[in-house]
């Protein structure tokens, strides 16, 4: 290799070491390359062949392959994938002699990001590979800020199902998870409730208490609710004083006693209910349907037999529970 003509040459500051695996058939001559760019404060090991540097590759991750210009593009596009890891790929430079320099457009067609002719001045590689680091840097700030793009994106789509006055989940998040787990259960088997709840007499609370206090006892019943709920029931605002549950792999009365301990646990928070309507006491009421896998129903028909449901349970004067088959919990 020629002299390089400087005994000190300044690293560009966005240009970090790099780790590079140099591909010589000739291991005097790979050495010696070797030992240049270890003398440019960057890391270099050497494998005679193609095969030699694929069982090369994790020991640690590659950032720059140096490699002949007789292996294909194919054999190159190899390598270099291999070598990045991670969907990434290894800045790629492909040596050649001098007679082989018209073949240069083509080593770069075929994949390779730099070219050197042999023998290599020092000074060029040195250039080579302020180059890779940059250009390795520049890739992995890309990788960062499209993770971060991603990472944002998923926050927002999550937000952009939660109710941002109780924090769970909103009608869109909701219709997803009904949906998702209807068809769950229509092709493998099992069953879901639905319970609907809604705040007893809610406008005439908002009416006498104003508007913030009404947002307490919204965040308050959802709170509690969620409270008693199993791990894998969920729980959703459904417009306005109602909730919505979901209750997977659970029978209809099964939810009925459980819907009637949460409506019982409303009433124990003795809220003081400052509305005209006639309980003392912030309650709620409940309707509830379920789907089984063997039943040619759609989610919405389950959604109307809940809200029937719910309908009777006011009608019978709220602060109960009701079941789309008719089994009733009363108050007590």
């Amino acid at each position: 290799m020629t002299p390089f003509p400087f005994q000190f040459f300044p690293v560009n500051a966005d240009c970090k070491s790099v780790n590079v695996l140099i591909i010589e058939a000739d291991a005097a001559l790979g050495e010696a390359i070797a030992a240049d760019v270890r003398s440019l404060g960057h890391d270099a090991r050497v494998a005679a062949s193609n095969a030699d540097a694929l069982g090369d590759l994790d020991l640690p991750p590659i950032d720059v392959l140096i490699l002949d210009s007789s292996l294909t593009a194919a054999e190159t596009d190899v390598l270099r994938r291999a070598a990045g890891g991670r969907g990434a790929q290894a800045h790629t430079i492909v040596v050649g002699v001098i007679e082989s320099r018209d073949t240069a457009p083509l080593d770069l067609a075929g994949g390779a990001d730099d070219y050197l002719l042999a023998p290599i001045a020092k000074i060029e590689l040195w250039a080579r590979l302020e180059n890779a680091g940059r250009t390795l840097g520049a890739r992995r700030r890309l990788v960062e800020r499209e993770e971060e793009l991603h990472r944002v994106t998923a926050e927002l789509l999550d937000q952009s199902r939660l109710d941002p006055l109780t924090g769970i989940g909103n009608i869109l998040r909701m219709e997803e998870d009904v949906g998702a787990l209807h068809s769950r259960v229509h092709r493998y088997g099992g069953s879901y409730c639905v319970a609907i709840c809604d705040i007893d007499y809610f406008k005439s609370y908002n009416d006498a208490s104003g508007r913030m206090f009404g947002d307490e006892v919204l965040k308050t019943v959802s709170q509690t609710l969620a409270a008693a709920c199993r791990s894998s029931d969920s729980i959703y605002r459904y417009g306005g004083g109602q909730l919505l549950l979901l209750l997977p792999e659970q029978t209809l009365s099964g939810a009925v006693r459980a819907l009637g301990r949460m409506r019982r646990s409303i009433e124990e928070l003795k809220m003081t209910h400052g509305g005209t309507a006639p309980p003392s006491v912030v309650t709620i009421s409940a309707g509830l349907a379920s789907f089984k896998s063997d039943e040619d129903l759609e989610v919405d028909d389950i959604l109307r037999r809940a809200q029937a449901a719910l309908d009777v349970a006011k009608r019978h004067g709220a602060n109960n529970v009701v079941a789309a088959d008719g089994a009733t919990v009363a108050a007590r």
